[in-house]
């Protein structure tokens, strides 16, 4: 009773055991309970109900009264029921169990994203196969579990990438509460989610920076690894060392990439990465072993260069005999060498740092030409106040051009008759001049 007092009531049971029949209820409140629910289904929560009978009606004996109410009416109050009347005496009560219901998903221990293509099975407590599927985006359902029965959830297979996962065991009891080793949730409708976590297979990467024709290791280069989503995972400065980036996601492309490089040489190229399962690592980059069998992802610097030439500037032509400077913003000479037929290379020059090229002494017959600047950037590229070419290689070359100096005659006028007659004069007084000179020399040594 709805008090809590106990009243004994006859039940008429059917040969299914699929109807009760409670004879002679009075009006009153009542409690419906379920002790224990079938198998595979959990007990429906008590039921409240309320009967209300007319007494008006004379019964000749109590047993009358004790198998027909009269004007029987109901009303559900509380709990899963429905009760119609289908005449003035009699009042039937549908009563549901639902069955145990439990749902599965497959995520990613870290990102929580819905994983594909686990293979997983639930097994009962004698080792039995209850239901095997191979995971979805979506949940999966599994219904009519016995209550308070101990299941294993294993996964057979993980999905690509992932580490199978260790076993959990649930348990569902007769209210369909579900008790777990692992973790749960609820979804949007409130029902109870286990939750099946994988966890990335995590492999190692050993990275070394180096010179790209020397193979030295080089010191000094900023580097970083970046995954799929643009994140840094790891930045570190070059050393002697192979550098070890531990614990980067199987099967997941990754960036190389060099944001300063050291002293001397240009930006290299980003390169892209992925490590496999076994290990291998599939790169775009050049690779090579260690002496553990390791591979190592190899970084190759080159150095910055400068190609200069000295030409004429009509002809082009490569002109030898100049002597030319590199000068640093200080004024300090870095470089200082004699120009020949062919083009000058200098290698190791810093990135963006403003540099003079100076022509100290021009080759013969050539005017000296103004000073020029240029700048190297981190890429390699020139920059520069002085012109250039491009060579076959794609190769800027900067051109110093010298002046040659014109030399100019004086011009020679057509004799006239009047300069004809002022030369004749001249060599007419040199003769006078020279044949006196000669008449006294021979009087001075003959009177002697």
């Amino acid at each position: 009773m709805a008090d809590g007092t106990t009243k004994e009531v006859n039940v008429q049971i059917n040969s299914e055991e699929t109807t009760f029949t409670f004879v002679g209820i009075d009006d009153g409140e009542y409690i419906l309970t379920e002790t224990s629910a079938p198998e595979g289904y959990k007990k429906v929560n008590p039921i409240e109900f309320m009967v209300t009978a007319d007494h008006n009606v004379l019964f000749t004996n109590l047993s009358e009264r004790n198998t027909v109410l009269t004007k029987l009416n109901g009303e559900l109050i509380t709990g899963e029921i429905n009760l119609e009347s289908t005449d003035e005496s009699e009042l039937i009560g549908k009563v549901t169990n639902s069955k145990n219901k439990i749902s599965i998903i497959k995520l990613d221990i870290t990102s929580k994203k819905e994983l594909e293509g686990a293979v997983l099975q639930v097994i009962d407590k004698e080792g039995n196969i209850v239901e095997e599927w191979t995971s979805i985006k979506d949940a999966h359902v599994i219904e009519g579990l016995k209550s308070n029965e101990e299941y294993t959830l294993r996964e057979k297979i993980a999905p690509k990438g992932y580490k199978v996962t260790s076993d959990t065991t649930f348990t569902i009891d007769e209210n369909g509460n579900v008790t777990s080793s692992g973790n749960i949730t609820k979804d949007a409708e409130g029902n109870i989610v286990i939750l099946v976590e994988d966890e990335l297979i995590k492999k190692d990467v050993r990275i070394k920076k180096i010179d790209v024709l020397s193979e030295e290791e080089l010191e000094g280069a900023t580097l970083q690894v970046i995954n799929k989503d643009g994140s840094v995972i790891e930045e570190w400065t070059s050393t002697k060392e192979t550098h070890l980036v531990e614990g980067l996601n199987i099967e997941e492309e990754y960036t190389l990439r060099e944001i300063v490089a050291p002293e001397g040489y240009k930006l290299t190229s980003d390169t892209k990465f992925k490590i496999e399962e076994n290990g291998n690592i599939i790169t775009s980059c050049t690779t090579t072993t260690d002496e553990d069998g390791n591979i190592v992802l190899l970084v190759e610097d080159e150095k910055t260069s400068v190609s200069i030439s000295k030409a004429d500037q009509e002809t082009k032509e490569l002109l030898a005999g100049a002597t030319l400077q590199i000068l640093d913003k200080d004024g300090n000479i870095i470089k200082e060498w004699v120009s020949t037929k062919e083009t000058y290379k200098i290698e190791g020059l810093k990135t963006g740092v403003e540099y003079i090229l100076r022509e100290t002494k021009a080759p013969e017959d050539y005017k000296i030409t103004q000073e020029i600047t240029f700048t190297i950037d981190e890429e390699g590229n020139i920059i520069t106040t002085g012109n250039t070419i491009t060579d076959e290689n794609g190769k800027t070359i900067i051109v110093l051009e010298d002046e040659r100096i014109t030399y100019v005659l004086p011009a020679h006028k057509n004799p006239k008759t009047a300069d004809y007659f002022d030369l004749y004069v001249a060599l007419f007084n040199i003769f006078i001049l020279g044949f006196i000179t000669g008449i006294n020399y021979l009087r001075k040594y003959s009177q002697v």
